[in-house]
């Protein structure tokens, strides 16, 4: 290769890696200024964007999360309502009411989507906007069988939907018998112009949303290849996998161009200096290196060919260390060169031999799965085999000293192991079996080994062998576990040969037939028989057993005592590889206590415990085959729905146990009221039903109704005292008012409300008229959510005068409802709604905080001495969150001890638990008064006056009305004033409308008067200039006339 030398030395010569090296050292210097400099700067940019991207996600996340739970809330609001459930069975119904409903429903987000009610199967009954069917779909009957809300994220048409299916209770049942499903374009509304995704600017180049990590909405402004994103999770309540999160980018050329312009400058000024370095080097490096190069390529030569280019001579390197260093390097390589050829071929041919040796024996040890080791003491190592190393999992090369093979060994075999090695260093026969620890798995080996001593008794060395015995270890394994579970198990065991003939049993075979071993091994299991079975049912067990090699069923033998018994039998059939059956394993089990308990939960899964009727369960199929049977008869049926009135008051008051006492009495009694074929069930709690068969006119309901009334207005003799109760029922009849279970038990449900709403101790049949009532219930109560939502209330103020002096002494705060289509809603048609649903809590939060503000108001204005009363539900009392709602209100509005007073009813009182005497005194010591309003009209009782904290007893206006023409309301109003002074408290007469009722409540010593007579409800401002007016006229007024009443 003459033309390719002197290139290949320019390259690899030390002049030139020596120019090289100096040019490289110089470019490194330079590129690592550079990029340290770019890099520190380049970060500092990147830090403050991503910074920026960061927040802008976050408040993107914040925004969508925000609105998406506005939309959950809400559909998990709307599925709870009984409208929804009602619905389901409903058709008429919910295309008259639920329909227009849906349609008019909004969120207060701008957000486009669809409610849709589906039943069971998942079609559509009604929806807000389109009728979608989620027929089939695995979701919807997950989330109807087992109750649970479905939150999913789905793609269809290139669009991200967001879905929420919230289960529709039926309460009756307790079944849930459809879903509410919400869903929304996520896609569409995040692509509209008033999106969240429209509202951003400042260079962005893409905004998405994603699932996981997953894109599903992605706005793309422009696509720059290199972009800097930053990302933040939408945080939600809801279970969605993958969670939703945002991610914002911008191009990053927008914030690196100026850096790469530096950087080219930088690069340009450095590539000049790594120039100038490298022609300097190369300088330098060619009035160094010529000698060496030149005695580099003649021992190059002689590597080669054998033979010198030139003449070794020290003038020609010079005298000097290069000199004698080609001297001594050109003997050198004579030498080698001359005794090359003799030594591969030595090498070459012991090689070939000591690999076939190694080859046979490593193939020996294999077969035989033996490996074989040598341990040398002198160095203390083992030599190991190829197959003793698999067998240890040591890699090859690795020489294994006693200390490294013992940390192999199991901590539970490594002291045994050394017993057993140090004795077969002294010349015992080592022969040990223990486990290895290999790659995470555990392994039993078999070692033996032999030791050798030289003629002085010193060790020369070891040699053994090494065998995995691992299989063999979990073989006699599995034989001892299958003998101790044969032994041990509480199930019979046997085993027959092919022709069927008893080969053994276990102990609990004998234990549970009382046969011992010797009596039925050698026979065939027809010594069991009990005679239930007959030969059809023997012919098609073993005829099973042939064909599927399995038989399994319940089974009547025969124990050794004559007793019969039933058990759980399993056959299995035991083939050989040929496919011979050669016998047959039978497990059993003795299942008598299993049928009697199958008996008892029975009886517990269709009856109540308590009073031994049907329950819920019972009831639903009684009622199926009721049906069945009488449109079969063409027949009517009745189904009655009653509910106990004053059960609640009995149970707390009284204790539960004298509650069951009356459940039971109240059981007792309805079976007296029908025929015994008839079903009477309760459903839990204090609901019945009553179920009557077999009728030709339905007018029988009626009787049999009015008859459960009077039974049950009987007093009951309840924890030694007599007690009453009452009873409202509601009433519908099939096929009149439908022909299915469901239908019928919520039309007696509503016909029962609605005894409820017209009094109690009443009964009512079904009527169509009744689900409307139900809808405009709904109605009101979603209206209710907007109005506290948009505190679209008001409140009133009537005056309070003293009874004596007339002079102003406070105002009772009267909330109204500004209704924007129905104008002013008074309290009496939307509080009670208010309190069945949960919302009087709200409500009353914000009449206190109003009349708080407004007290602080008139003080500011002069008013000093006025007292105001807020109303508070008896729901709201009860709720923890009120004292310190009351502490926070003071706190704020500065309200002085004893201005503000709050009105509670009897029902308070009549709670009488310790927490609820333990809040009012914790409020009592906040400085706010209490007023018991109504007083009179409830469960009035001395003890309860005594017992809590009362201030003021207000007469109810339904007793004043009557005075003083009617004797009776005279006396009742005078006793009560009198028992009210007595207790040292104060009493205010409401509804004072005449001359004549003030003067004789002044007569009985009344203390404050409240009424159309003193002034109706009036705004804040109106009841501000009445402050005024009284204030001016009480000052014009002369000291000796200013005690006149007003």
């Amino acid at each position: 290769m003459p033309d390719a030398h002197p290139f290949f030395r320019w390259r690899l010569g030390l002049r030139g890696r020596y120019t090289l090296y100096s040019a490289a050292l110089t470019t490194l210097v330079v590129l690592a200024l550079t990029a340290l400099s770019y890099l520190n700067a380049r970060e500092l940019v990147r830090a403050a964007t991503e910074k920026q991207l960061q927040q802008t996600a976050a408040q993107l996340a914040d925004h969508i999360g925000r609105s998406i739970m506005i939309g959950a809330r809400e559909v998990v609001t709307l599925a709870d309502q009984p409208l929804f459930a009602n619905a389901m069975l409903d058709s008429e119904g919910r295309n008259t009411y639920l329909g227009p409903f849906l349609a008019r429903h909004e969120l207060p987000v701008k957000m486009e989507y669809n409610l849709v009610l589906v039943d069971y199967r998942g079609e559509p009954l009604v929806s807000r906007r389109a009728l979608t069917s989620y027929a089939n779909e695995d979701w919807l009957v997950s989330a109807v069988e087992q109750g649970e809300t479905h939150t999913a994220l789905v793609q269809h048409d290139g669009d991200a939907w967001l879905r929420i299916a919230v289960p529709i209770l039926y309460r009756l049942t307790g079944t849930h018998e459809g879903a509410l499903v919400f869903e929304t374009n996520l896609t569409q509304w995040l692509d509209e112009p008033t999106s969240p995704f429209a509202e951003l600017g400042g260079g962005l180049a893409r905004v998405e949303l994603l699932a996981g990590e997953v894109p599903i909405v992605s706005r793309i402004r422009n696509a720059p290849p290199e972009q800097v994103a930053m990302s933040a999770p939408i945080a939600t309540e809801l279970p969605l996998h993958p969670g939703l999160s945002v991610r914002v980018a911008m191009d990053e050329a927008a914030f690196e161009a100026p850096l790469e312009a530096l950087l080219g400058k930088h690069l340009w000024w450095g590539m000049l200096a790594v120039v100038l370095v490298a022609a300097a080097s190369a300088i330098v490096a060619r009035a160094q290196t010529h000698r060496i190069e030149d005695l580099a390529d003649d021992a190059r030569a002689i590597a080669q060919n054998g033979e010198r280019r030139h003449a070794l001579t020290a003038g020609r390197f010079g005298n000097d260390e290069i000199g004698d260093l080609a001297n001594s390097l050109m003997t050198l390589l004579g030498e080698l060169k001359s005794h090359e050829g003799e030594l591969e071929a030595l090498v070459e041919q012991r090689t070939a031999e000591l690999a076939a040796r190694e080859a046979d024996l490593n193939h020996a040890q294999s077969i035989a799965r033996v490996g074989s080791w040598v341990f040398h003491p002198d160095v203390g190592q083992f030599e190991l085999s190829a197959q003793a190393r698999s067998i240890c999992g040591v890699p090859d090369g690795q020489m294994l000293r006693f200390e490294d093979l013992l940390r192999m060994v199991h901590p539970e075999d490594r002291e045994l192991m050394t017993q057993a090695w140090r004795a077969g260093l002294e010349g015992s026969h080592y022969n040990h079996e223990h486990r290895l620890l290999v790659g995470g798995e555990t392994r039993w080996v078999h070692a033996q080994a032999e030791s050798n001593f030289d003629a002085g008794g010193r060790l020369v060395r070891s040699v053994g062998t090494l065998q995995d015995v691992t299989l063999r270890r979990q073989t006699e394994a599995r034989m001892r576990e299958a003998l101790a579970v044969f032994e041990a198990s509480s199930q019979g065991i046997m085993t027959t040969d092919a022709r069927g003939v008893i080969v053994s049993v276990n102990p609990a075979f004998c234990r549970i037939t009382g046969y011992t071993v010797g009596e039925v091994v050698g026979r065939t299991p027809s010594v069991l028989r009990s005679g239930r079975h007959d030969q059809a049912f023997y012919h098609a067990m073993w005829s099973r057993l042939l064909d599927d090699g399995q038989w399994e069923g319940e089974v009547w033998n025969r124990r050794r005592s004559g007793e019969v018994y039933p058990e759980w039998l399993t056959i299995s059939a035991v083939r050989d590889v040929a496919g011979r059956v050669v016998e047959f394993v039978a497990l059993f089990s003795d299942i008598s206590e299993r049928k009697e308990h199958e008996e008892v939960i029975w009886r517990q899964a269709n009856f109540d415990a308590l009073t031994g009727l049907a329950n819920r369960s019972l009831l639903h199929d009684r009622m199926e085959l009721a049906l069945l049977q009488q449109r079969r008869a063409g027949q009517k049926m009745g189904l009655l729905f009653l509910d106990l009135d004053g059960f609640k008051w009995v149970n707390d008051t009284l204790g539960h146990n004298v509650g069951d006492e009356l459940l039971i009495e109240v059981a007792q009694r309805l079976k007296g009221c029908v025929r015994e074929h008839d079903t009477v069930a309760r459903l839990g709690g204090d609901e019945f039903t009553i179920v009557v068969t077999g009728l030709h006119d339905a007018d029988v309901l009626r009787s049999i109704g009015e008859k459960i009334l009077d039974v049950l207005r009987e007093p009951f003799t309840l924890g030694g005292g007599s007690h009453h109760i009452s009873c409202s029922v509601g009433i519908t009849v099939f096929p009149d008012d439908g022909g299915d279970v469901q239908i019928l038990l919520r039309n007696a449900d509503i016909a029962m409300y609605k005894s409820k709403q017209a009094g109690k101790n009443r009964l009512h049949f079904y009527a169509p008229q009744m689900q409307a009532d139900v809808a405009a219930h709904l109605e009101m109560q979603a209206e209710l959510r907007k109005a506290i939502a948009a505190e679209a209330f008001v409140l009133e103020y009537q005056p309070i005068i003293d009874a004596g002096s007339g002079e102003l002494a406070g105002a009772e705060a009267l909330i109204r409802w500004e209704h924007t289509e129905r104008g002013r809603i008074p309290p009496a048609q939307f509080i009670p709604v208010a309190e069945e649903c949960g919302l009087i809590v709200a409500i009353g939060e914000w009449a206190l905080r109003a009349a708080a503000r407004q007290w602080r108001s008139w003080y500011d204005a002069g008013a000093r001495d006025l007292r105001l009363a807020v109303n508070v539900s008896g729901m709201q009392f009860r709720d923890a969150s009120l004292p310190p709602l009351v502490a926070e209100v003071i706190r704020e509005w500065g309200i002085v001890r004893g201005a503000l007073v709050l009105e509670i009813c009897e029902s308070v009182l009549m709670d009488g638990s310790v927490q609820a005497q333990a809040r009012m005194r914790e409020i009592k010591e906040q400085g706010i008064g209490y007023a018991l309003d109504d007083f009179g009209t409830g469960f009035s009782s001395l003890s309860y006056l005594k017992r809590f904290p009362v201030d003021v007893v207000k007469i109810d206006r339904s007793f004043v009305s009557g005075c003083p023409d009617d004797r009776n309301d005279a006396h009742l109003v005078e006793a009560i004033i009198n028992m009210t002074h007595s207790l040292g408290l104060k009493v205010v007469a409401e509804g004072v409308e005449t001359e004549a009722q003030r003067a004789f409540l002044r007569a009985l010593g009344c203390d404050q008067l409240q009424g159309y007579l003193i002034g109706r409800p009036m705004s804040a401002e109106a009841f501000l200039r009445l402050i005024e007016a009284r204030a001016a006229r009480a000052a014009s007024v002369s000291p000796d006339t200013r005690s006149e009443p007003a």
